[in-house]
């Protein structure tokens, strides 16, 4: 195997074997069972039970380790969503420009009576009207 050659292996998670590639399709825990998951961030593998939305995995309860059975979401990990975005590169540049220009709604050293709910309201509005957007304040925060 060359240097830049990686293998993929998947770990049981109920008995903590671990697989080359797909051998884990024949692994013994899953015999008895239809389905199996795969946690993408770990590559650990599980039988699912026939509702299609809990897992059989090992668990240490009270210093003890038991094999348990829990819900499932597929589709959804420890990761982190993203926002996309609705702007453009130039129209985010063009509003942080329109930020900047505006220090009572960023800066947090400035006195506090530059910085009121009132003033900041204002400069919220005036930088919705320099996009043309009719929106709420909070909103465009």
């Amino acid at each position: 195997m060359e240097e830049d050659d990686y293998r993929i292996v998947h770990t049981c998670g109920v008995c903590e074997e671990i697989c080359d590639g797909d051998d884990f399709k024949n692994h013994p825990c899953l015999e008895g069972y239809n389905n199996y998951f795969i946690d993408e961030n770990t590559l650990y593998f599980y039988p699912v039970l026939e509702d299609g939305v809990t897992i059989v995995r090992r668990s240490q309860i009270n210093n003890e380790e038991r094999i348990v059975a829990e819900p499932f979401q597929q589709g959804t990990s420890s990761r982190k969503r993203t926002p996309i975005s609705r702007l453009n590169f130039d129209e985010e540049e063009s509003l942080i420009l329109e930020i900047q220009n505006r220090p009572s709604l960023w800066n947090f050293t400035l006195p506090l009576k530059d910085r009121s709910m009132q003033i900041k309201k204002q400069l919220w509005e005036e930088v919705a009207q320099t996009f043309n957007v009719l929106c709420q304040t909070s909103k465009m925060k």
